[in-house]
Parts: C-alpha cells; sequence; structure tokens
C-alpha cells in the first residue's frame, strides 16, 4: 500500500461509492469498502458553501485505509493520511461526545477546555445500496469505540522506572596487551626454552 497526505480527510477517500455499487453483483446488498483509524486531539470547523452553518471535524492524526483496489490507479491501493477528518453527521456524533468529555470534563463550565486530553478509534467502512437520490448509504462498524487515551504513558513509565529496574551496565574490563606483559621481565632471558636442532638433538630443549 502506498500513502496519500491530504489536507483534510473524508469517508469518500476511501472508495468511488457509486463506481463500486454499479459494480455489486445483484445478490450483494452491501460490503466492507475500508478502515478508518484515528487519534483526535481537537475539533476544527470548515465552511459550507451557502450554507451559514459550519462543518465540524476533528484534529489529530487519521487514516482511511481502502479494502479494494483502486482501478483509476493502476489496482493499487492507497491510503490516505490527514491531520483533519470530516465524516457525515451520523458518524460525527459518538465521536463528538467522547472528544467533549475529554476536553471539557467540568460539565459546569462548557467553554473551559482541558488541553492535553484525546480519544483513539477505529472503524470498518460499510457501504451499503439504499433507495435514495445516490442509490447508496455509508455506514460505520466501531472496532474500537472512541476512548480517552494518555498518549504519554509509555513515556511517563519510561521516565519514572525505578534505578534498580533499569538494565545494569556491563562491568568494565582491563585488557592488556602482549608488550605490556612483556614488562618487568628480565631481558637477557626472554626465551628460556630453546630447541637444539644439531645432530643428535632432535627436539630437545634446554
Amino acid at each position: 500500500m502506498q500513502t496519500e497526505a491530504k489536507s483534510q480527510a473524508k469517508i469518500q477517500d476511501v472508495c468511488d461509492a457509486r463506481k463500486v455499487i454499479a459494480g455489486l453483483d445483484a445478490g450483494v446488498s452491501s460490503l466492507i469498502v475500508g478502515f478508518v483509524i484515528g487519534h483526535a486531539i481537537d475539533f476544527i470547523q470548515r465552511a459550507i458553501p451557502g450554507s451559514d452553518d459550519p462543518a465540524i471535524g476533528l484534529a489529530g492524526r487519521f487514516e482511511l485505509i481502502p479494502a479494494l483496489s483502486d482501478e483509476a490507479k493502476g489496482g493499487k491501493t492507497f491510503i490516505t493520511s490527514s491531520g483533519n477528518l470530516f465524516l457525515p453527521p451520523t458518524f460525527f456524533e459518538p465521536l463528538d461526545k467522547a472528544l467533549r468529555a475529554v476536553l471539557y470534563p467540568e460539565a459546569a463550565k462548557p467553554d473551559k477546555k482541558v488541553r492535553g486530553g484525546s480519544i483513539q478509534f477505529a472503524a470498518e467502512i460499510h457501504l451499503a445500496r439504499a433507495e435514495n437520490r445516490e442509490g447508496f448509504v455509508w455506514a460505520l462498524n466501531f472496532l474500537k469505540n472512541p476512548d480517552a487515551v494518555d498518549p504519554l504513558e509509555a513515556l511517563r513509565l519510561l521516565a519514572l522506572k525505578k534505578p534498580s529496574d533499569a538494565p545494569a551496565a556491563a562491568p568494565a574490563t582491563e585488557t592488556t596487551t602482549a608488550a605490556s606483559q612483556d614488562d618487568g621481565k628480565d631481558k637477557g632471558e626472554g626465551h628460556k626454552s630453546q630447541v637444539e636442532t644439531g645432530p643428535g638433538n632432535k627436539g630437545k630443549r634446554r
């Protein structure tokens, strides 16, 4: 799989819905077309042409992973990666509720945002036939419900680890060279064991 980075991701990035529905066998009414995974840290807005109400999305890190290859892209599969995610209102509701509970924990102070909170989630993206103008509907099946997470937990455990828990350093070893081992020896008797090779003294040592 290859990854495409975009300024914003939306559910339509996972596949060409009309083309997929048109290619379904008569007896098939729905199928999984991809997955959406994300780590959300805040809300974002974007203007909607012709409307006074902006679209609400999520900021963080997100990926849309297709389950089908794209013939228009040479039969390859491209993951859409983005720091912003926009979903249809029906899908956005559980994510909105989970993130607001993290960012605004004090119900009495709905405008007091707590920085640093975040949620993670993962879901299957389904596409189904429908009797509407588009001829299809999207659906999400959460594999991991949007829950609060602590992104610094692993680092905190590392920082708070007791010295006794840390791996012991390897003991220092002394190395000596052959030259240093010869220091202090009587240089006049450097090699006492000599071999005589004359007649009658084969291998005889003195």
